[in-house]
């Protein structure tokens, strides 16, 4: 995922198989769906373990966007998650989060996202 994702953009375990990525400097919605495709194609490439057995991945992802879906980290965390779970034809072997940051309302709420997201990679 990390390989897939821009430097100024913060990828960050929530727990389990669940990750969120904020990003800034996003036009809007089809941007965020547009990597959304990207990350799923990158996860479904095969991946091969050390004893030689070929795996792929699914994922469900959901788009949140900063200050149209929510203002709050909470609020657009859980507004990602229900999104992925109503995206038709979703694959749930693994829950993978995303939210868009657009920072149309100044910095401050990409500033606190971003803190809350770098808090999360800490370990709380």
């Amino acid at each position: 995922l990390r390989q897939r994702i821009r430097r100024l953009d913060t990828l960050a375990r929530l727990g389990g198989d669940e990750f969120v990525l904020v990003m800034t400097q996003i036009s809007g919605r089809e941007d965020a769906r547009a990597l959304a495709e990207a990350l799923l194609e990158s996860l479904r490439e095969p991946f091969v373990l050390p004893d030689g057995e070929t795996i792929t991945l699914g994922a469900s992802i959901g788009v949140s966007l900063c200050p149209e879906d929510a203002g709050q980290p909470d609020q657009l965390i859980e507004f990602a998650e229900r999104s992925a779970r109503l995206s038709p034809g979703r694959q749930v072997e693994l829950a993978e989060l995303l939210r868009g940051i657009t920072g149309k309302q100044g910095d401050a709420a990409v500033c606190e996202l971003h803190s809350y997201a770098q808090w999360l990679t800490r370990g709380r």
